[in-house]
């Protein structure tokens, strides 16, 4: 069960990374479509040498916890999944990826579902496989007392997974107008120049605690063509501060700025994206700043 802050701990190989790219899987799927998802991890071929066995299939479920419509009804609990395969020889052509199964529970926690939909083998259609596919219109259900149509698996498709990549952390990107960074650490300091006051100072809190005589971070020329990130450090003896452009901050402090725009943004307060999952956060920086990272992916699940 994931809660406001849950932190996967494992061995290598212990499968933290699939779990997370399983929950990106869905995701794709629903905003991409399932092809393209599959496509986009190797193929079918590559997806299914990702279990120890040797097989055919592989299915993926999800089970979510739904508030009720009223105080009275009490908590919902909505099953979805579905199962993917080759095509059969006689599918058609421009398939590749065979949606074979998929189903849909939902109903109140404790009792019989109340509702249920099932399809087999007849999701093989290409149009199925775009975005209204892979069991979102199967968890399309209403309420009791509702006139309303709600999907489980609403915000899931706006999950964000941050991975950054250090030449996009350190490249300066036009001002999008989006309070979004990219997963890939992208328009880092487009998005740096939108932090309202209090995102501003927790990120520049937590990178000076992260490095020291790193006085603040911020973004160039905020009203320029490109933006990048920059950082002021206090330098010499008497401490003069000089401004740094992102091209020469190491790789740790840019990495951990990265990460903290990620996880204080505006739209990872709640709006844009219900769930901010980040692999190895710890990637590049010192072990003395994993308390100060712990403290604040605590800070920012609050």
């Amino acid at each position: 069960t994931l809660g406001p802050f849950a932190v996967l701990l494992g061995l290598n190989a212990a499968g933290k990374s699939n779990f997370m790219d399983a929950l990106r899987f869905v995701r794709d799927a629903l905003v991409d479509g399932l092809e393209s998802a599959v496509t986009a991890r190797g193929g079918l071929n590559a997806l299914l040498r990702r279990v120890p066995e040797t097989t055919d299939e592989a299915t993926i479920a999800l089970e979510l916890c739904l508030p009720g419509a009223t105080e009275q009804a009490g908590p919902w609990q909505a099953r979805c999944e579905t199962t993917i395969s080759r095509p059969p020889a006689a599918g058609p052509a421009a398939v590749s990826v065979w949606s074979r199964r998929e189903a849909c529970e939902v109903g109140l926690t404790a009792g019989q579902p109340d509702a249920r939909l099932i399809v087999d083998g007849s999701v093989s259609h290409p149009t199925h496989l775009h975005a209204g596919g892979f069991v979102r219109a199967a968890c399309t259900f209403r309420w009791p007392g509702s006139v309303s149509h709600t999907p489980p698996v609403r915000g899931i498709d706006q999950h964000f997974f941050y991975e950054s990549d250090l030449a996009v952390l350190r490249d300066a990107r036009p001002a999008t107008g989006s309070d979004l960074l990219g997963e890939d650490g992208g328009h880092l300091g487009a998005i740096l120049g939108r932090l309202g006051s209090w995102e501003r100072e927790r990120v520049s809190a937590y990178a000076v605690a992260i490095t020291p005589r790193l006085v603040v971070v911020g973004a160039s020329t905020p009203g320029g063509d490109y933006v990048a990130a920059r950082m002021r450090l206090a330098t010499g003896p008497v401490g003069e501060e000089r401004h740094f452009g992102a091209e020469s901050m190491s790789e740790r402090t840019i990495r951990a700025v990265g990460l903290l725009t990620a996880l204080f943004q505006p739209g990872a307060r709640g709006w844009a994206h219900p769930t901010l999952a980040v692999d190895n956060p710890e990637r590049a920086m010192h072990p003395m700043a994993a308390e100060v990272l712990f403290d604040a992916l605590t800070k920012a699940s609050a």
